[in-house]
């Protein structure tokens, strides 16, 4: 869910569980998931830029990214 811009509070809501308890025991994970979007976006705008990959919006690459921010969280 993290990956796909759910923030914490989104995340323990539907799994049921209060934020701290998210936190405690599933904070890498959470992150990990996080860093991997970001990852994958960065690299399909790497591909579309050298003919490689497929056409995609600017705009929602950059908003996509703007989500996974540490700072768009709080």
């Amino acid at each position: 869910m993290a990956a796909y811009g759910a923030r914490d509070e989104e995340i323990a809501v539907t799994l049921g569980v209060p934020v701290s308890l998210l936190s405690e025991f599933h904070a890498s994970e959470i992150e990990a998931g996080r860093t991997m979007t970001s990852v994958n976006i960065r690299a399909e705008i790497l591909r579309s830029a050298t003919g490689d990959g497929r056409p995609f919006s600017v705009t929602a690459a950059k908003t996509a990214l703007r989500f996974l921010e540490p700072g768009a969280r709080a």
